[in-house]
Parts: C-alpha cells; structure tokens; sequence
C-alpha cells in the first residue's frame, strides 16, 4: 500500500533520518516490525463492534497530537479504532507484524505509532533519549539542551540558518556511548516555534506568514506547530542522518535578554543535561499497547550512567540573549 498518500508522506517525513523501506524485505537487516496496511473503508465490521473501551493514545499541549480511539479483543489480538484519526489497529502481543487500515486522517496517528516502536527498539541497544535539541558540522554534533522556554530553537535555528550547521533534531535525540566516546542520533520531528523566534529569520517568517499564520511580534512567546517542510524551504536545510560524535553541550538562556553570548562553562553541569532523560517506562502515553514494551529500569540504569560519564569529556557552553550568537562556529572548532 506504498501508493497510499498518508503512507507516502510518512515514509517522506522517516526518511530525513532513518532507511525506511515500503515492502517488508529490508537487505541485511531484520525488520524491527512489518506493517500491513490497507484503507480505512476495509476495517473488518467485527473490530467496530468489538471496540468499545476508551483509550487514550497520546495527550498533548498540541491539539493536533491528541490522539484517542476504543479498544477491543478480537481473535486473540487487541484492536484499537481510533474514528477522528481514520485509523485502525491490530496488535498481537510479541508479533513483529501489526495490522493497519489508514485513512485520510491518519497521518499523525501512523507517525506516532512508528516513534513508539523506534524508541523503544533504540533503547534496547543502549541508547539514551534526551529531550533536546542537536545540529552538527565537520563531522562534530552539539546538543542543546534545557527546559521549556529556555532558548533551544533560538539557538538551533542561529546555528543552522547563519553558521552553517546541519540539523541532526529539533526536538529529541538519542545519546549512546561507544568505545570512542558519546555519538548522538536525531529524531524527525514538527518544529514548534515561537513567534519571536521565527521573525528572528526573515526567509522563516516569509513561509510561515505564506501559510496564513499573524506573526505579531508582541506575541513572541507564542508557539507555532510547523511542517518540517516549511524549515527546508526556508534554510534550504539539510539534516544530517545516522550517528554522529557528540563533541559539545550547550546550555541555553535566552531568558537573560541583551545580544547573544557564547561563553564556556568551566564544570559541565551533567544534572541539567540527565533531568531531561526521557524514558518509554515513564511515558503512560507509550503504554497503551503491548506490541513493544519498555526495557526494564536497570537496563535504562547502566546506559544512563555511561552516557553521563561521557557527557563530562565533552566541552561545555552558555549562551545568553538573543539570537545571532557571533562565533558559534567555535562550537565545533576545538
């Protein structure tokens, strides 16, 4: 069902970061999981009647995430139809295949389900997700990291539209430790930006006010749910697939006003970059089904106690004010 326009965009959106393939025969490599989809019209009547508990998939402060369908027992498998999303969903407990009929609506309701199998399957091999934000160039990645509001996007978007930098993530990364130090992986992702952000870059604010939105500046803290796309017209921007070696922290506050400044941090602050540790086990969100469980926490354990031994070889930044941060290219340089 490759030709199916929500399966298309999905596989269009996976594809900044990851090989993703629309048949089940993946060269050399085991499919993490096999989807058979079909359309949504084709949904067996019997799921229909069988779904009848209320189930929430994911909540969220953007209402376009909220995902909620009923769920059910057919046959040994758990069901789940979600009607606003025109999405059904057949999960047998252990599978490596699951069933799926799409509609038009099911694009973010699809793109979530593959996050969820991906990053439980990245943690089953050691990797650490952080809630952060990561561009890289000559081969050498910086992380950016911090609470909400405290700058990420500011400094992301510095570095990507004026220094240079390919996006590895705007939003989420994963962190593994290796014999040669720390390598971090991106996550694709929809840019949610503020507006004072946006008007910071003139060829953003023109695709986005193109888009309809009223980018008044006395609303800079407003934030705005983008498509990807809209950043790669803007920057004619390109990310930066697989591992990369994480070789700087940055540590973001915007907050402090005036021009942007890069100044390095004598201790690396290795508490602030762990509070914002992210794990599937904790997520409820990520537990509605059981078609991909959570490592259990002493495995999550060992490898967040080797990624933070990394992170204290790394260098260690602050920037402050707004954007542009003059000398961002030194992020890199050492």
């Amino acid at each position: 069902m490759a030709d199916h326009e929500v399966v298309r965009r999905a596989l269009a959106f996976f594809g900044s970061h990851a090989t993703v393939s629309a048949s089940a025969e993946v060269p050399d490599q085991p499919a993490e999981a096999v989807l058979r989809c079909a359309e949504w019209e084709a949904v067996p009547a019997g799921w229909r009647a069988a779904a009848t508990t209320a189930v929430t998939i994911r909540r969220s402060s953007a209402a376009a995430f909220n995902l909620h369908g009923l769920r059910g027992h057919v046959d040994g498998a758990d069901v789940v139809v979600c009607q606003d999303t025109t999405t059904a969903l057949r999960l047998r407990d252990g599978v490596r295949s699951a069933d799926l009929y799409l509609g038009s609506a099911s694009f973010v309701q699809l793109v979530e389900f593959v996050r969820d199998i991906v990053l439980k399957a990245a943690e089953r091999t050691g990797a650490v997700q952080v809630h952060a934000a990561c561009a890289a160039r000559d081969g050498k990645a910086v992380a950016i990291v911090g609470a909400k509001g405290a700058g990420k996007s500011t400094m992301l978007l510095d570095l990507v539209g004026r220094h240079g930098f390919r996006l590895v993530s705007g939003d989420k990364i994963l962190v593994e430790r290796t014999d040669e130090g720390l390598t971090v992986r991106g996550w694709p992702d929809f840019p949610h930006l503020g507006v004072g952000t946006i008007v910071g870059h003139p060829a953003l604010a023109a695709e986005v006010a193109a888009l309809g939105h009223d980018l008044d500046a006395a609303e800079p803290q407003r934030k705005l749910l983008l498509d990807p796309e809209v950043l790669e017209r803007a920057f004619g921007l390109t990310y930066q697939p697989g591992a990369v070696p994480l070789s700087a922290v940055v540590l973001p506050e915007v907050a402090r006003g005036g021009a942007g400044e890069l100044s390095v941090l004598a201790h690396p602050d290795l508490d602030e970059v762990m509070r914002h540790v992210e794990r599937t086990a904790d997520n409820r969100w990520m537990s509605w089904h059981a078609f991909r469980t959570s490592v259990p926490a002493d495995v999550s354990g060992r490898a967040e106690a080797a990624v933070r031994a990394g992170l204290a070889r790394l260098d260690w930044w602050r920037s402050t004010g707004r954007a542009p941060y003059p000398g961002a290219d030194k992020l890199v340089s050492a």
